[in-house]
């Protein structure tokens, strides 16, 4: 049984719709997401959230859905 997660990126300016079921809405450090360990990911409730995003000491955050 694989415990790999699955990320889908995602441009908040471009995105039209939902939050996929089994999906979270994240915001990650890019260097998590290139060595897929997702140790930084930050859950958001909503897009209206990214702009708390200052709140935490991301470097390069990147926006996606994670699911497991």
């Amino acid at each position: 049984m694989s415990n790999k997660l699955d990320f889908i990126p995602v441009d908040d300016a471009d995105f039209e719709g939902t939050i996929p079921s089994d999906y979270d809405l994240v915001a990650v450090e890019m260097s998590d997401v290139d060595n897929e360990t997702f140790e930084s990911a930050v859950v958001l409730y909503g897009f209206d959230e990214i702009s708390s995003l200052a709140d935490f000491d991301f470097t390069n955050p990147v926006l996606g859905f994670l699911s497991n």
